[in-house]
């Protein structure tokens, strides 16, 4: 089984999606975990979205990446580009990955309607990378090692 790592700045938002995903579409290939740089508080947008789509993050919490010094992963992965840049010389990881993520909280739209489709939009795009990165990464290796043996 992959450990695998998703990173952005808060913890809030993208990161907290793409655990949820992978936990989703990846449940037989690994274990999922998100943090942030610094640990923010979870957005109550992203599990208003995530929900839309059937994923359920109401018992998810914000983590930093301190919480996860002591674990090998086999792939980090960030997506923004704070964290992409921050040298995290702390962790463990074979493989370091950087798929950023436009922040929803960032744009300038005072509507909640707008607001909503911000994180829909990248909750969208961060299934797309999760389901590629899945298929790209993960079920390769998996194969390859099922017929070493």
């Amino acid at each position: 089984m992959f450990k695998v790592l998703i990173i952005c700045s808060a913890n809030s938002v993208r990161s907290q999606m793409a655990e949820g995903y992978f936990n989703f579409y990846g449940q037989n290939l690994g274990i999922f975990f998100s943090a942030g740089l610094h640990q923010g508080e979870l957005n109550p947008y992203t599990k208003q979205v995530m929900a839309e789509d059937n994923i359920d993050l109401s018992d998810h919490l914000a983590k930093s990446i301190e919480a996860f010094k002591d674990i090998d992963f086999d792939h980090v992965i960030t997506v923004c580009d704070p964290a992409d840049k921050q040298f995290l010389e702390e962790l463990s990881y074979a493989n370091w990955h950087h798929h950023p993520v436009p922040d929803p909280t960032k744009l300038k739209e005072k509507q909640e309607e707008e607001v909503l489709q911000n994180f829909r939009t990248s909750r969208e795009l961060i299934k797309r990378m999760v389901l590629k990165f899945i298929g790209q990464q993960l079920i390769p290796s998996e194969i390859e090692s099922s017929t070493v043996d």
